[in-house]
Formats: structure tokens, C-alpha cells, sequence
């Protein structure tokens, strides 16, 4: 089910089956559904870099939302006037930061470098992710 702590969702949450019980009382015109979920999308994204980060001068978009015009258009509006931007103007693809952090990530354990992971996790103290195993 829904977690309204986490910070990612997907298919198992929101899905066409979920947006059918949602709206099948009601006509509605398949455009005012794509906008309604395109704000609510960008609404979401926008709430939580002003929770987390209400001060900044730039925020860059990584993920295939990066991609979809009319998000970032509605994002940019929403974050004016600072400015919004493709992680590309930074240098990496908007789709290969997930995989950078990862690799990231893995680096840090092939040091043994110890991560805080308590805003995310709530460890207590910094901590190894993961193990390696030689054959």
C-alpha cells in the first residue's frame, strides 16, 4: 500500500487500475485526467524540494520525468525564479544519475567506507552498504 513516508513510488501503487477506481464515477475527458496528473506530479516534486531544500538558487531534474516537457515546464513554473534544469546542463544525463549513485555507492563499500544513512534509514551511527564476497 501507500507509504506517505517514502520519497519514490511506482507501478504497484499507482497504476491505470487505480486511476480507473478513482475516476469511474465520473466522466471525465482523458485531457483533464493527463492534466490533473501532470499537477499532481509536479505539485508532489515541487512540495518536497521546498521541504528539503526551500533556499536554493538552482535544482536540477534527473529521471525520465526530466524528459516529459510539460512536467518541466509546470516545475519551472512552480520554482521561479530560480532556476530548473536537466541534470544535462551539469554534465550527467538526466537518466544516468540513479546508475552514478549507485556506482557511487559501490565504491564506497569496495573502500569500506562507512555512509549516513540515518535521514533515510534511521541508523544510529554511519554504516558499510553492502558486502563483497571474493570467490
Amino acid at each position: 500500500g501507500y507509504d506517505p513516508t517514502s520519497k519514490s513510488t511506482g507501478r504497484e501503487d499507482f497504476n491505470l487500475d487505480w486511476l480507473v477506481g478513482h475516476i469511474h464515477q465520473h466522466e471525465i475527458k482523458p485531457e483533464d485526467v493527463q492534466a490533473t496528473l501532470l499537477e499532481l506530479t509536479a505539485l508532489s516534486i515541487f512540495q518536497e524540494i521546498e521541504r528539503l531544500s526551500a533556499n536554493v538558487d538552482e535544482i536540477y531534474i534527473c529521471g525520465g520525468g526530466a524528459y516529459n516537457r510539460q512536467l518541466m515546464l509546470r516545475l519551472e513554473s512552480l520554482a521561479s525564479p530560480r532556476l530548473l534544469a536537466n541534470t544535462s546542463e551539469l554534465g550527467i544525463a538526466a537518466e544516468w544519475v540513479e546508475a552514478a549513485a549507485f556506482a557511487w555507492l559501490a565504491k564506497k563499500t569496495l573502500e569500506r567506507g562507512k555512509i549516513n544513512t540515518s535521514p533515510i534509514t534511521g541508523a544510529k551511527s554511519n554504516v558499510i552498504l553492502g558486502g563483497i564476497y571474493p570467490g
